[in-house]
């Protein structure tokens, strides 16, 4: 398996008190799986995601990556397991305004391996295969947002990592531009890529195939994407993070 979590809190000061956004959560991401997770804003969706990445090292509970425990590494040594085998992609791309497109893609590539040639080769390789081989010079400024996005996950994927991990990744594109990131990223999922996508958009989530649900910090859904369209459940509803029936009811 990918990921282990089991019983994962994560809570966060606020004033005289604290904010809990992950309250006891306990998941399994296994390899080759495309998993959604769903839920209002505010339930925790982001902050499992970056704890998942190795971006946040202040939970409790027990995280394992690749059967490597996690909780306890240093901030360094989280960075060097992301640089060297998960990708994320952001919704607002975060891609640096002094490099060209080129060099953004194969900056991580570049640091894991010091090689600039090596690196710069990738990154075109998957530059042409996002059909933005014409763009390696260009500063991100001058792209459209769904080239900055197309950009992000070429970088997310520069040094093919088992898995890749996305924050409301069509939250800021079109719907053409949504339908071209969805398509990457089911070729993804069929070329056997892992797969762990934020989104209140069902469109997107359905895409998966695997629904999580989180509200208020817990995961109240965790079903087979084709459960999320039966009629016990409003999908709307659901993955806006309304409780779902109870069998039954």
């Amino acid at each position: 398996m990918l990921f282990l979590a089991a019983h994962v809190s994560r809570s966060f000061p606020q004033g005289d008190d604290s904010l809990t956004a992950l309250d006891d959560v306990t998941l399994i991401v296994r390899e080759h799986e495309y998993v959604a997770i769903a839920g209002p804003s505010g339930g925790g969706k982001s902050t499992l995601l970056n704890v998942l990445g190795l971006l946040d090292g202040e939970f409790s509970g027990h995280l394992e990556f690749r059967n490597q425990k996690v909780h306890g590494l240093s901030a360094r040594e989280r960075a060097a397991l992301r640089l060297a085998g998960i990708g994320i992609v952001f919704q607002r791309f975060h891609l640096l305004p002094m490099l060209d497109v080129r060099d953004n893609v194969a900056l991580p590539n570049w640091r894991l391996h010091g090689a600039r040639r090596r690196a710069r080769a990738r990154a075109e390789e998957l530059l042409a295969q996002m059909k933005l081989g014409h763009r390696l010079r260009h500063d991100p400024s001058r792209l459209s947002g769904g080239e900055m996005q197309r950009v992000a996950i070429a970088r997310a994927l520069v040094n093919d990592p088992p898995v890749l991990l996305a924050d409301e990744p069509t939250g800021n594109l079109d719907a053409s531009n949504t339908r071209a990131v969805l398509r990457i990223f089911d070729e993804l999922a069929e070329a056997g890529r892992t797969l762990v996508v934020i989104s209140h958009n069902p469109e997107v989530v359905t895409r998966a195939k695997r629904v999580l649900v989180l509200h208020h910090g817990k995961v109240t859904v965790d079903v087979p994407v084709g459960q999320i369209m039966e009629p016990r459940f409003n999908p709307w509803s659901t993955l806006s993070g309304t409780q779902p029936p109870r069998e039954g009811a």
